[in-house]
């Protein structure tokens, strides 16, 4: 039995143990190393359902174990984005890519990370806009037809609905009737947001893209390609909708037939490193019991072991999240990398020809 924590992680090993697996796939064991804890990590300015904040150490040492320091971080179910957020602000990565396809959040990167004026614009928005019920309202029913207003909506719902849910069924902290001690600003400090967002905007030379793309248009991006075929140092955090009652949390959601489809991807056309984080609950072992690094993780203290798909429900509801991680060999890299370099137009994933995309 392996534990983890937030501040409990596996020691260094070589790649391939890194992620648990040996020869021929067989599960590998080892001890837990405990480490002193690390400072504070960067908080998204973002409040976001299934937020990865407490999995962030755990995440970043399972990264370094196989790669020290990656040449591009790639996240494509952005959200809060807690993970890529503190590759990026704690200099653990060259470059990040931050992509969602909900177009209130992907937005909301895209202009944190994009050109200046609208930048600049919902910096304006945030100073000026009233925190109250009645802005609430105004802005859940606004029509937006640039970044910037997508953006705002974003930041201005997540901060002031409950949970930080932007589905149309959530309603504003404190209710309709702000009768609770909670009121629709209470999670809005101006000065704390603004201190978020412009300390991430000092990084945004190393963002090569944040935008609203799915997790296929990302890795067809030619920006992303480009890098990938300079070194096998490309890692990706995947971080799906949950299983359960997603559509009552998200824009965007996953049926099963989706996170089917995400899985046979993953395995057969992914080109890199990767780790995938899942709401620990049957559905999900079901899919992922297969795989020889899936292990179970409990946020904060737990014990993290391979799942076995008929464990009974006290043991299964210890743990809180299931993170499944694969390792890409070199050679099969440097097979891609060698046929984009012999002046291939587009690079192949896995022999499959992937669109040119700017």
């Amino acid at each position: 039995m392996r534990k983890f924590s937030g501040i409990t992680c596996c020691g260094i090993v070589g790649c391939s143990q890194a992620l648990g697996v040996g020869v021929g796939g067989q599960r590998l064991v080892k001890p837990a190393v405990r480490r002193k804890s690390a400072k504070t990590n960067f908080v998204s300015p973002l409040r976001y359902p299934g937020g990865k904040r407490k999995l962030v150490r755990f995440i970043a040492d399972k990264i370094v174990n196989v790669v020290e320091r990656p040449l591009l971080f790639i996240e494509p179910f952005a959200g809060g984005a807690a993970v890529s957020l503190n590759m990026l602000v704690k200099d653990r990565a060259d470059h990040v890519v931050l992509a969602d396809l909900d177009p209130l959040v992907g937005n909301f990167w895209r202009v944190v990370f994009g050109p200046q004026a609208p930048f600049d614009d919902l910096r304006r928005w945030i100073e000026t806009t009233p925190v109250t019920l009645q802005a609430w309202y105004e802005t859940r029913a606004l029509y937006c037809s640039t970044p910037v207003e997508y953006a705002f909506k974003c930041l201005f719902l997540n901060r002031t609905s409950f949970s930080g849910v932007l589905n149309q069924r959530a309603g504003p902290i404190g209710g309709h009737m702000q009768a609770s001690e909670y009121a629709v600003d209470s999670r809005f400090n101006k000065e704390r947001i603004l201190s978020r967002i412009d300390t991430l905007r000092e990084h945004r030379q190393r963002v090569v893209y944040a935008g609203v793309k799915d997790y296929r248009e990302v890795a067809r991006l030619k920006r992303v390609r480009d890098l990938m075929v300079q070194n096998q140092s490309v890692v990706w955090y995947l971080d799906p909708p949950f299983f359960r009652k997603a559509e009552n949390l998200y824009n965007k959601w996953f049926d099963r037939d989706n996170h089917l489809s995400l899985k046979s991807w993953i395995e057969n056309d992914l080109v890199g490193h990767w780790l995938l984080s899942y709401d620990n609950v049957p559905e999900a072992l079901e899919v992922w019991c297969d795989h020889p690094a899936t292990e179970e993780v409990e946020l904060g203290y737990s014990t993290s072991r391979k799942p076995r798909q008929n464990d009974a429900p006290h043991k299964r509801k210890k743990s809180e999240e299931i993170v499944v991680s694969g390792y890409q060999p070199w050679p099969e890299i440097a097979r891609i990398v060698e046929q984009a370099q012999k002046g291939a137009t587009t690079l192949l994933c896995k022999d499959r020809r992937v669109t040119e995309t700017a």
